[in-house]
């Protein structure tokens, strides 16, 4: 869940304007999550106690996901615009052993999604049918990741991904574990250059009961980072994010993803450099899964 992606789309969708940089203030961010500031302090990493839980996904799953964002931005003419982007995904995965690792393979089977601009029926339809592949490590590092086309809905879809794929202690996590992580992603396919780093502090908790099965809570904050430009429809857009985010994993005792919850903020900075002209605001996202079966 990024603003960059649900930006870009909010301004693809409706398009840009060329008129001369915003003169007014920054609207107010959207009432919304992960407000109080995040300590950036590194903890003392620990292992935890208890059975060690590997990442070990199933050999077929389903998961549905769900995202909210808002954008509240300054438009060139100087207004104030809030803007919102809905998406419920159906995803298919499967998973088969790699190296010491697995190679997963999630079909986006059904999307929908609704903005304050109606979304082209066109759009649907073409990232219905996307399949990604990704290349995890036992811990749960994504080494690779391939996509089989480029489009705005299936982009966003990925960004959520990622979040079923946690990064875990090398050894396993354990109840009371604490450790960090630092991951960089590449977002928005072949036209993008933006990547996002994301530097998190987790603590696994539990297990608890999530569905039908046992899992670990994996409880993460931290800050994130995107830089980058895209080019959409013909025009280049520069972004430059500086964001907050509060994630929750549901990792089975068995190793297999239960789901998660994220939320998110960012102030976000869009440059159209054939024109000049800056696009600035504050965007939140909330985004869950749950695994199906």
């Amino acid at each position: 869940m990024t603003g960059a992606r649900s930006l870009f789309l909010i301004l693809g969708l409706g398009g840009c304007a060329t008129a001369a940089p915003p003169t007014r203030p920054l609207p107010p961010a959207p009432t919304g999550v992960v407000t109080a500031p995040v300590d950036t302090t590194t903890p003392e990493s620990r292992p935890g106690t208890g059975d060690l839980v590997l990442l070990s996904p199933s050999g077929t799953a389903r998961y549905q996901v769900l995202m909210n964002d808002t954008m509240a931005f300054a438009m060139p003419s100087g207004d104030s615009v809030i803007q919102y982007t809905a998406i419920t995904a159906w995803l298919g995965q499967t998973s088969e052993p790699a190296d010491s690792g697995f190679r997963l393979t999630f079909v986006l089977d059904s999307i929908l999604a609704s903005a304050q601009v109606p979304v082209p029926p066109a759009l649907l339809d073409s990232a219905r049918g996307t399949v990604w592949s990704i290349r995890v490590t036992p811990n749960g590092h994504v080494d690779s990741l391939s996509v089989d086309r480029t489009n705005l809905l299936a982009g966003r879809v990925e960004s959520l991904i990622r979040f079923l794929v946690p990064s875990l202690p090398t050894n396993g996590v354990a109840t009371g574990a604490v450790w960090t992580d630092t991951t960089t992603a590449a977002l928005g396919g072949p036209s993008s250059t933006v990547k996002e780093v994301a530097r998190m502090s987790w603590v696994a908790s539990g297990p608890s009961v999530r569905g039908a099965r046992t899992a670990l809570v994996l409880s993460g904050r931290g800050t994130f980072t995107q830089q980058g430009s895209v080019t959409e429809f013909g025009q280049q857009r520069d972004l430059n994010t500086e964001g907050q985010r509060a994630t929750t994993v549901y990792l089975g005792t068995d190793g297999v993803p239960a789901g998660f919850e994220s939320a998110e903020t960012s102030l976000v900075r869009v440059t159209v450099p054939s024109v000049g002209q800056t696009v600035e605001g504050r965007q939140r996202g909330t985004a869950r899964a749950i695994l199906l079966r």
